[in-house]
């Protein structure tokens, strides 16, 4: 019973850590510790290649700071053309603010985190069924309960 709760909560944290949408957000109301996609501009894209790496369209991280002409970020991610995506730990990088087009705030999207997390939660239990691995949660799914009355 332990490891099969243990299993579903793990499938239900994976499938969560995925719903996030990019939200918009005034060049003037950027402010540090803020979760960031910075979009870049195609000469931002050039020049941040030797740092960064070759054909980025954008950047993710944390906002470590913002001055006059620059964003300093703690790099989570890169996203190149052609899809290609690249983690990082961390690293610092200063990205001059006429290289980037667009700011997105990341935020958790609860809706469709809940979502995910119910349907992969279901079917965790229902592929145990199916397998005959013991969830838990037989008398609830077979309508079972307290037994015959009579």
């Amino acid at each position: 019973m332990r490891r099969s709760c243990s299993l579903l909560f793990l499938f239900a944290l994976m499938a969560s850590t995925a719903c996030y949408r990019s939200v918009p957000i005034e060049p003037g109301v950027v402010t540090a510790g803020r979760e960031v996609v910075l979009e870049l501009t195609p000469n931002g894209s050039l020049e941040l290649a030797p740092q960064l790496g070759a054909q980025l369209v954008s950047v993710t991280g944390r906002l470590g700071d913002v001055t006059g002409s620059r964003y300093v970020v703690s790099v989570t991610q890169t996203n190149a053309r052609g899809g290609i995506e690249t983690l990082w730990k961390g690293e610092q990088a200063n990205i001059p603010k006429n290289l980037v087009t667009q700011v997105f705030e990341r935020r958790i999207d609860k809706k469709r985190s809940w979502m995910v997390v119910g349907l992969t939660v279901v079917g965790v239990v229902l592929a145990g069924e199916a397998f005959g691995i013991n969830t838990g949660l037989d008398g609830f799914i077979s309508g079972g309960g307290r037994g015959d009355r009579k």
